[in-house]
């Protein structure tokens, strides 16, 4: 489904900016993200949500367990900006 040469350009090359407006005058015209990953119709993980939420679950327990710092000498944002998107 991501290598249909129909749909995106040179599609066995690695270009996550394919996705971004500023680098693909044409990103909002490709097929949404979590129809790629997840499937479409018959063949539609029936596992999506579940998984969805495992996603979630591990990245909150990831930040609960460790402890992550900026490297020695280097120092952290003032500002995060948050955007809600699966890939940017």
């Amino acid at each position: 489904m991501g290598r249909d040469p129909r749909v995106f350009t040179n599609p066995d090359s690695y270009t996550p900016e394919r996705w971004l407006p500023e680098h693909n005058p044409g990103a909002s015209n490709l097929p949404d993200v979590y129809d790629i990953v997840f499937g479409f119709g018959r063949r539609i993980c029936p596992g999506r949500f579940l998984a969805d939420r495992i996603g979630f679950t591990f990245a909150v327990a990831v930040l609960k367990t460790y402890d992550i710092l900026p490297l020695e000498g280097e120092e952290l944002p003032r500002e995060f900006p948050y955007q809600d998107a699966i890939a940017r």
